[in-house]
């Protein structure tokens, strides 16, 4: 009988063997769930061997360490969630990886779920709860509006491929390897810039950068930007999103 994890009632955990830290990887990794007890923020983490975690951290500064590791930019979320128009949560996607939230990021009960990990789903009879069943064969209950997610991860797909598209078409422009650019016809993951380190992808993409708030600063105030001003920016621009 498949295992089924009711996320409504995660907070009754007894705690055992509780992690200060841990690092956590896009492949293997199903749903982060977060939940208070005892005026204590934790998240319950299940990855796709059916392993369990409880981590002292909540789900944004895990999102975050996500996002830090795969080059996933806070402006370009929110960018990318405009034109998706996302009348709620903002997903954390880098191509075919899909780390989408199912509540306000405010919410002490916190859930992302892995959606390029998620084989069906279907609201139970039994208590209306959200069944979310994983391709290992692991379910998880939740309340949240069968619609609702749908929505969410057909957008994160979108923007998914947005990303895709954009990095295979650098890769074909400045790639420095036959390899790189022999890869047009044939799109996976290793194409995204993201796994790509040919030619080194973030020093020219910060590069341009520079050169375009150069540019911008001289023609609206008439004078040089200062190399603190650019190094503010940068770190503005750089900044990992974090839900």
């Amino acid at each position: 009988m498949e295992q089924v994890v009711n996320l409504e009632t995660i907070g009754t955990l007894e705690l055992g063997n509780v992690l200060e830290s841990t690092t956590l990887s896009w492949e293997h990794t199903l749903i982060v769930s977060q939940f208070e007890k005892a005026g204590e923020i934790y998240s319950w983490i299940l990855n796709k061997d059916d392993i369990q975690l409880v981590v002292k951290k909540p789900t944004r500064e895990l999102v975050s360490e996500f996002a830090a590791s795969n080059d996933i930019f806070d402006y370009q979320m929110r960018v990318l969630a405009e034109l998706q128009n996302f009348d709620h949560g903002i997903p954390c996607v880098s191509g075919e990886y899909q780390l989408v939230p199912t509540r306000n990021k405010r919410s002490k009960n916190t859930t992302w779920v892995m959606a390029h990990h998620v084989a069906t789903k279907g609201v139970s009879a039994d208590d209306q709860l959200l069944t979310i069943m994983f391709k290992n064969g692991t379910s998880v209950k939740l309340d949240i509006a069968e619609s609702k997610f749908n929505t969410t991860c057909s957008r994160s797909l979108d923007m998914g491929s947005m990303q895709v598209a954009e990095d295979r078409q650098y890769n074909i422009s400045h790639g420095t390897t036959k390899e790189v650019q022999s890869q047009w016809g044939c799109p996976n993951l290793d194409e995204s810039g993201h796994h790509t380190e040919e030619h080194n992808k973030r020093r020219i993409w910060t590069a341009m950068l520079v050169a375009m708030m150069r540019i911008w600063y001289k023609t609206l105030f008439g004078e040089n930007m200062s190399q603190p001003d650019i190094d503010k920016c940068l770190k503005a621009i750089q900044r990992p999103f974090g839900g």
